[in-house]
């Protein structure tokens, strides 16, 4: 749909251009492309690295435009590899100066591939031939254990130890860009040393927007360093646009709907029109019919629309069919005291009517004897009993009260024809002087008088009459009972298509009251199947469709509604302080017809404040302050630069005098806003062995080389002598000593469980006591595993590989920092490194732990040489101070 559109705005373009002095003027939305997001991405060319081979991480490809985003890097060959514990095949054993060899089949691709193990001479004690200066190499004699060859190794230079003072000496002045340089003093050769000052780096202001981001192109801001005037520029990318759906309309049975426009969120152009939706049209659904029943009324099948719920043929009402009851059957007898039951089914519906067989009560024979008696009396009754000839049952006959028998008496009061009299006499039964009353006579109307009629009774109201009575000589009123309705059935009349009928009623003939009213039946309505427009509705006029009537052959036709504006608002934009903005309006997305017109709202002009204004300190430039619209927020007018008002500085106090193996610390106080600052005093790096020193003890640490390393594990009690007068500094370091001096430096926390390595001996046994402690808890926390063998080889030389290994997995453990990584490629015997110890050798190398071992002017890391004590002393100082801080 979208291209349909492009394809004839571009034709009727290119028309109009043709036409002289044509002037195009389009109405309809204009429609963008917008560029493609890359909403899918996928990645392409990737490849595994094998042994030999590199691999490839694969490019990251837009699944819409095939462009490619990110482009991948290449993935280093693996390596050949074995098993830890595999046995080497054809084995070429390294000699003082001839390099070793062997082959490995590797477990990864199954190749045999060889490892080579560089010559190196074996010597147990170096003595100190020529000492390094600060600038030139010293070096060191040995005499080989082996092939019985004096061999010299080079010791690297020490460096200037440089000491800055508060004021240093700058020769050349640091720019943005360039170093500087200054002349410092070394304290170790009492020289003045060039040293470089860093680059002061750009003074950049704060990001300026130079070109706006639109959501179709890229914006770019610029910003420049205050000191140089250099100029730095980055792409502000384009806006993040969404589009949004607006306009869309669901159909509904009988209206067509619309699918909706896309409108971009940011500039509220139109990247794609919508389509109309045609009308539904009604889904019929069938009401279906339902029977009458004996007690309810039906319904005769109907239709509706499942969607909109419109009535296509209404259901009617079918009267309740009535009981058909089959015969009485007695379910329960009635006895003399006690009612019976009798019912009857209806053949339809089952239902049971049921009713109520009066009691039989007690009767006798005629001549049946008495049981016993009661004779009545003037004013109380008597009885007879009998038994019942039925059930047995002894009962009483009663015999009603004689009442008084009176002799002749007096009337006191005479019957009238409305009063009652009053006759007073002598009972010959019960001797008693009796009253009794005497009814009022009524009435004796005369049938021959005339009788006075004053109303005559209707079907609707009682008459009234008088008649004469003979006694009283009175006309006495008489009501006249209303005469019954003369009944006339008003028959049924059919509704038709176009007309309504009635139901069947009934009403009287002589004063015409509606006994059953009729009730109208709706017109049916129209029945056509197939509609035809013939007139389109619009926005604004109604149409017209027709058809034929599939009941009576009538055409007919019926309005469209119209179909009403599409109401889309043009939203409003607000004015700034230099642009007009718009009121809020609204147009029809159909026939274009504007609703509500948007009106100019003037520009609301600048109105500024003081911002950004900053005193001077010390350390920090100052800002007069920018004049900043407090409504846009655009700097109106920019402000200056107050230049920071530099540190005065008293002459310092030396707050921590430095020793042979820990710098010291002078510290100095701005005396006007009261920072402070401190220098480093570089370590003296050398230790008399005098009073102070912690190795003083022993007699062959003095002129060592790892002195301070030894004075470092002594002091803290991480290592101890050999005895009390030699420390052993180049002897070799057992097992058991490195875990044990591990322990010491965590603590010395207990393990949970004993240890099962079975070389380790008896804790009787004071050979091996002291370190049963550190080894449970170093095997427990998984920084030992034990030789091959399952044995801990307690008395076994650490190599320089364990002894990286174990400090690796004890700084695990501690949770220091272990992400420092090495270059080992750089030595040559890098290959040396077993597979199992590789990590912890690239860390012990880039943490600065393990250096390296120097022969013959060439640097090797040395992973199977065994550490000497003074090597342990010394990387576990570097260590302490380097890593477990």
């Amino acid at each position: 749909m979208r291209k349909r559109i492009l394809s004839w705005a571009l034709v009727l373009c290119m028309v109009l251009t043709l036409l002289p002095g044509a002037v195009l003027a389009v109405d309809e939305p204009v429609v963008v492309q917008h560029p493609c997001k890359h909403a899918g991405v996928e990645t392409v060319k990737a490849a595994a690295p094998t042994c030999e081979n590199p691999g490839y991480t694969g490019d990251r490809v837009c699944t819409i435009c095939k462009e490619t985003i990110e482009t991948g890097k290449d993935i280093p060959a693996l390596g050949h590899q074995h098993a830890e514990g595999a046995q080497p095949i054809n084995v070429k054993p390294a000699t003082c100066t001839e390099n070793g060899e062997a082959s490995y089949v590797c477990s990864v691709c199954g190749k045999l591939y060889s490892e080579t193990t560089n010559a190196q001479h074996t010597v147990e004690k170096w003595d100190l031939t020529k000492a390094p200066t600060c600038t030139e190499n010293g070096v060191e004699t040995g005499y080989c254990t082996v092939c019985h060859t004096a061999v010299t190794r080079e010791i690297a230079a020490t460096g200037h130890k440089l000491v800055v003072t508060s004021n240093p000496n700058i020769t050349k002045n640091p720019t943005c860009t360039e170093p500087g340089e200054m002349t410092v003093y070394c304290s170790v050769c009492k020289e003045n040393v060039t040293a470089s000052v860093p680059a002061l780096g750009h003074n950049y202001g704060e990001w300026k927007v130079t070109k706006e981001a639109t959501c179709t192109e890229a914006g770019e801001e610029t910003r420049i360093c205050a000191v140089c005037g250099d100029k730095e520029t980055r792409e502000i990318p384009s806006l993040d646009y969404e589009l949004a759906l607006k306009n869309a309309k669901e159909a509904t049975c009988e209206e067509a709907g619309y699918t909706g426009d896309k409108v971009c969120t940011i500039c509220g152009k139109i990247a794609e029109l919508g389509e109309t939706i045609p009308a539904l049209g009604h889904t019929e659904a069938v009401d279906e019919a339902v029977e009458a029943t004996c007690t309810e009324t039906g319904l005769t099948e109907g239709k509706h629309c499942s969607v909109c719920e419109k009535v296509l043929v209404a259901q009617e009402e079918v009267p309740a069919l009535g009981h058909d009851f089959g015969k009485w059957t007695v379910t329960k007898k009635a006895t003399c005291t006690e009612a019976g039951e009798k019912s009857r089914t209806c053949t339809v519906c089952g239902e049971v009517e049921t009713r109520e067989i009066p009691a039989l009560e007690h009767t006798h024979e005629e001549d049946a004897a008495q049981l016993g008696s009661k004779a009545p009396t003037c004013t109380e009754d008597g009885y007879e009993t009998y038994r019942c000839s039925r059930c047995g049952f002894a009962y009483n006959v009663p015999i009603p009260a004689t009442g008084h028998k009176l002799a002749a008496g007096a009337v006191s009061k005479e019957p009238t024809c409305t009063e009652d009299g009053v006759e007073t006499g002598y009972c010959t039964v019960c001797k008693q002087i009796v009253k009794e009353i005497l009814p009022a006579k009524g009435h004796t109307f005369d049938e021959n008088a005339p009788v006075v009629m004053i109303k005559a009774a209707t079907c609707t109201e009682e008459g009234e009459q008088m008649r004469y009575c003979s006694v009283c000589s009175k006309y006495i009123s008489e009501v006249i009972p209303m005469l019954p309705h003369t009944e006339v059935v008003d028959e049924a009349v059919e509704a038709t298509c176009t007309e309504a009928g009635l139901t069947e009623g009934r009403h009287c003939s002589v004063c015409n009251e509606v006994l059953v009213a009729q009730e109208e039946i709706p017109a049916l309505g129209h029945t056509v199947e197939d509609w035809e427009e013939t007139k389109a509705p619009t926005c604004t006029e109604a149409g017209e469709e027709s058809g034929v009537c599939t009941v009576c052959n009538e055409t007919v036709s019926r309005e469209i509604e119209a179909l009403g504006h599409t109401e889309v608002a043009d939203e409003a934009v607000a004015p700034t302080c230099t642009e007009t903005g718009l009121t809020e309006g609204k147009h029809c997305s159909v026939c274009n017809e504007v609703l509500v017109k948007q009106e100019i709202v003037e520009a609301l002009g600048h109105k500024t404040e003081l911002k950004n204004a900053k005193d001077a300190s010390c350390t920090e430039a100052g800002y007069t302050g920018d004049l900043v619209c407090s409504v846009c927020g655009e700097v109106v007018e920019k402000g200056a630069e107050i230049p920071a008002l530099g540190h005065v500085w008293d002459d310092g106090v030396v707050t921590t005098k430095p020793t042979g193996t820990a710098d010291g610390v002078k510290t100095y106080t701005c005396t006007v806003c009261g920072e402070t600052k401190t220098e480093v005093i570089p370590a003296t790096g050398v230790c008399d062995g005098g009073a102070s020193c912690p190795s003083r003890s022993f007699s062959d640490v003095k002129a060592h080389w790892g002195h301070l390393g030894i004075d470092y594990c002594v002091e803290n009690r991480l290592m101890n002598g050999v005895s009390d007068t030699e420390f052993d500094p180049d002897g070799t370091l057992t097992r058991a000593m490195l875990v044990t001096v591990l322990w010491r430096l965590a603590g010395e926390p207990a393990a949970t469980q004993d240890c099962a390595f079975p070389d380790l001996g008896s804790p009787n046994d004071p050979a091996a006591s002291w370190y049963l402690d550190a080894v449970a808890w170093a095997a427990e926390a998984g920084i030992v595993n034990g030789r091959p063998d399952g044995t801990f080889d307690p008395k076994g030389a650490i190599t320089r590989q364990e002894l990286a290994t174990m400090l690796y997995r004890f700084a695990g453990v501690m949770k220091l920092d272990t992400s420092a990584k090495g270059d080992l490629s750089v030595f040559p015997d890098d290959d040396q490194v077993l597979a199992y110890a590789v990590d912890a050798m690239t860390w012990a190398n880039g943490a600065g732990l393990v250096k390296g071992n120097s022969r013959d002017g060439v640097n090797y890391l040395d992973p199977w040489g065994n550490a000497t004590r003074a090597q342990v002393a010394t990387i576990l100082m570097r260590f302490c101070e380097n890593v477990a801080q």
